[in-house]
């Protein structure tokens, strides 16, 4: 099977269901409806500046779910992992597609969902993008919200 979303910035599969990266043009929203994903979840970092205005538009009008978590990739805060958390269980078993501008947040995130499903951080960052390296600020949320993932 060809996986036409292999051509978006950073598009990095975690399993057969879970895949991240950075934002995809207009073009590449139907290769994410072709290779299956149901569902994508906008991580909308308001202060990188790169987004595609009507994403959730053009996502509706090919039968895809599109969830948009506003946050900014300066300041995140424990609500918006809950509240990542609560989007990624209530679409369980759905072909889910997180991105945000690179993929880079969406990869942070994804540690901190994995380690909340029972892996270890050693274990998470094997499974986000490569070379994935947090900024300080992201270490920090990683380290302040262990309570969360347990």
């Amino acid at each position: 099977m060809v996986v036409h979303s292999a051509n978006i910035l950073n598009f990095h599969p975690i399993d057969e269901r879970i895949a991240i990266g950075g934002q995809p043009q207009l073009d590449q929203f139907k290769m994410l409806k072709d290779d299956g994903f149901e569902v994508v979840i906008r991580l909308n970092m308001r202060d990188t500046g790169s987004m595609i205005h009507d994403e959730q538009k053009q996502l509706m009008a090919l039968g895809v779910t599109s969830i948009c978590i506003e946050m900014a990739y300066a300041a995140p805060t424990e609500a918006h992992i809950r509240y990542f958390f609560e989007v990624m269980e209530i679409y369980q078993g759905k072909k889910v597609y997180v991105h945000d501008a690179t993929g880079y947040g969406a990869s942070t995130l994804m540690a901190l969902y994995l380690m909340h499903q029972g892996l270890l951080l050693e274990e998470a960052q094997q499974c986000v993008l490569p070379g994935w390296q947090p900024s300080d600020l992201w270490w920090a949320l990683l380290e302040r919200n262990t309570d969360i993932v347990a």
